[in-house]
Order: structure tokens, then sequence, then C-alpha cells
């Protein structure tokens, strides 16, 4: 996590407070405070297991917090980094990794090469998306699942122009574990979606879809 407001590891936090998000939030960073808030040296210093965590490391670091979540049984963790398939065969060597640190354990991973995700209605903007400092956020029943991060923001600021309210936004960036279709399976038991919205610029997880 960041305070310096020009970057986007600032964002997260401060997303998070302006939607009001009424659960706890850890950052963690090399110093005491961060954004007003206690911040804690590692995962490990934190006083409970996270739900969810958000990593915004470059790729070797990401690799090694990726490796920390599934130690201590993290859920959720999205990772914005790159350098993975896109960057040739080193960046398919690491995707591999990933794979294998997640086989068999309890942790999902969305990413790597996502800006995030926003669950409007619980104030759960857990990205670094700058379009969700525009506010008020669009609340209503769209679920949208884009491979492309920057594409949610263009979505959400048209949608927002033309009446549309959102539900939630999830960048699935390069599906290295959770897909388009398994992102799209949380729409269906969400009982505030009215319609599902997919950004595809390729096809991963045919059968998921």
């Amino acid at each position: 996590a960041s305070d310096d407001p020009g970057k986007p590891a600032a964002r997260p936090q401060r997303f998070l407070r302006a939607a009001g998000y009424a659960g706890r939030v850890f950052p963690v960073a090399r110093r005491a405070t961060v954004g007003g808030a206690p911040a804690f040296p590692t995962l490990d210093a934190l006083p409970e297991r996270p739900d969810h965590a958000f990593i915004l490391l470059p790729t070797e670091g990401a690799m090694a917090a990726v490796a920390d979540c599934v130690r201590l049984g993290i859920p959720a963790v999205t990772v914005l980094a790159g350098g993975f398939s896109e960057s040739g065969p080193e960046g398919a060597a690491r995707e591999a990794a990933l794979r294998e640190m997640l086989a068999g354990s309890g942790t999902r991973l969305l990413g790597p090469n996502s800006i995030g995700l926003a669950n409007l209605h619980e104030g759960l903007v857990l990205t670094a998306n700058a379009a969700f400092a525009e506010a008020p956020l669009p609340r209503g029943g769209l679920f949208v699942a884009s491979q492309s991060g920057s594409m949610i923001g263009a979505l959400m600021s048209r949608g927002k122009a033309r009446g549309l309210g959102f539900s939630t936004l999830v960048s699935v960036g390069a599906e290295v574990d959770l897909d388009v279709g398994a992102v799209g399976m949380a729409a269906l038991v969400d009982g505030r979606t009215e319609a599902v919205l997919l950004f595809l610029e390729t096809l991963r997880g045919a059968e998921s879809l």
C-alpha cells in the first residue's frame, strides 16, 4: 500500500473508504501508517487472516506474496502485476509456477494482470482503476466481467451517462485460475444481478463459460 496519491497502490484503500466499505482493511507497507490507518510490514504480521488480498507488487514480489497467501490460507487473491504469459516463455513459466502454488490449496486467484474488482452494493471497491474515483458510483443490477481492465472504467463511465447501474465489475486479467465463466457464476447466485455483460478478447475457458 502507498501514501502517494499518484500511485495505483494508494487507490484501493482510498476507494474502499469513499465507498463506505464496512469491513476491516489492513494495509501492508514498510511504514507505520498508510492513509491514516495502521500498516503492517508483512502478511504474517496481520492481526487476523483476511478474506481477500490485493497484491500490488512487481512481478517477482507478487509471486512471493501469492506463495505467502497460499501458506496462510487466504481464500481470495487478486494480482495486478504483469510479466506472465504475455511476456513470452519466461512469463509462461511464471504462470505455470502460480498454478503449481495454487494446486490443492483453498486459495483462488484473480489475474494476474487484473486491475481489481468492485462490488458496489457492499462498498468493496478493491481496485486500482482510476475510474472509480468518480462519485457517486452507479449502483444497480448489471454484473460485468472483463478481460480488459481499462474497459471496466470505460463501461462504467459510459453506462453511468446512460443511466445504467452496476452491481459488480470484475477484471479477470490473464485468468490463470478464475476465468470469466467461474466469475460469471457469482453473478448467477447474486440476487441483485439483472443482466450480465462480458467483455472478451479471447476464449480461454470455453467449458466454464
